[in-house]
């Protein structure tokens, strides 16, 4: 009986294969990739560097939020419960995804590096 391959699995190894130029892959939530001088100024801004999330204090719902990976290793945004929002970000890219809908505080972490940490706080 052949091993049952589950979407985490799928998922991980999708970040760590080279021939992943781009992040396009995502399971949960609304995201596309943009190449530098896209972004537009209004946008909020989550930047990962050093294996740190930087965050802003609070995001409106429903924003549009850029995330840029500043790392020379993949990562994920992904909400520690539900399927609100999951995107991966690989090195030197960017990507966006929408703010939940609802207010509230969304706690995230990446999937690769689970010590990274941090908290989407949505008004």
């Amino acid at each position: 009986m052949a091993a049952k391959t589950t979407q985490a699995d799928s998922w991980r190894s999708r970040l760590t294969c080279p021939r992943y130029n781009r992040c396009d892959v995502v399971r949960r939530g609304s995201a596309t990739t943009t190449t530098p001088g896209e972004s537009e100024s209004n946008e909020v801004t989550i930047t990962i560097s050093d294996f740190t999330y930087s965050v802003p204090d609070s995001v409106p719902a429903g924003a549009e939020i850029t995330v840029t990976n500043s790392d020379e290793v993949g990562h994920t945004v992904t909400a520690d419960s539900g399927d609100t929002f999951d995107v991966a970000v690989e090195p030197g890219a960017t990507v966006t995804f929408t703010a939940p809908e609802s207010a509230g505080e969304y706690a995230f972490h990446c999937i690769p590096h689970p010590a990274m940490t941090s908290t989407l706080v949505v008004e």
